[in-house]
């Protein structure tokens, strides 16, 4: 006699464990950041030594073409993102009136919107500032202020960097682009 209780148990208990594996899966088009080195992440997610576009399943976002994976039959064989380098930044989706609308994987560029700077002359060994006071400013450029008036003024230094950011973490960004 065969014990179909404990088939019936086994089977429960792999339906389960299928549903657990299943709402743990990720989309294609799923992007990950890691602090792994793409060899090290393929291993981890049991992807090829080797990048094969019909066998991986992630690829780093590198703005490569990959032509005959899932991800290029979803996006009109579109190549995967370029990441590297930069920011995400989260789709408005028209919530903010005061944020550019863009598409999704669409680039933005470094942009510096209006603003300013201003600046408050102070000589701590002359309690009045004189009119005609000058305040030497980065680059060895001056400018001419009045007691205790705003100014609003821009130089770029010799020791400036080629970018702006905040203090931040490198990392390398995956996408899913098989099943």
């Amino acid at each position: 006699m065969v014990n179909t209780g404990g088939i019936r148990e086994t089977k429960d208990k792999l339906d389960a464990l299928n549903v657990q594996a299943n709402a743990f899966k990720l989309p294609v088009g799923t992007v990950i950041a890691s602090l792994l080195k793409p060899s090290e992440f393929a291993k981890a997610v049991g992807d090829p030594d080797t990048f094969d576009v019909t066998k991986s399943r992630w690829t780093l976002a590198d703005g490569k073409s990959v032509s005959g994976t899932r991800w290029a039959a979803l996006r009109a064989n579109a190549s995967v993102p370029n990441l590297c380098g930069v920011f995400l930044r989260g789709k408005n989706n028209s919530k903010r009136p005061d944020v550019k609308e863009l598409e999704l994987g669409d680039f933005a560029s470094d942009t510096v919107g209006p603003h300013k700077h201003y600046v408050r002359y102070y000589d701590p060994n002359a309690p009045e500032a004189q009119v005609g006071a000058s305040i030497l400013w980065d680059g060895g450029k001056r400018f001419t202020v009045r007691p205790n008036d705003d100014f609003v003024q821009g130089v770029p230094t010799s020791e400036a960097l080629p970018e702006t950011s905040p203090k931040n973490i490198t990392v390398n960004y995956f996408i899913k682009i098989n099943d």
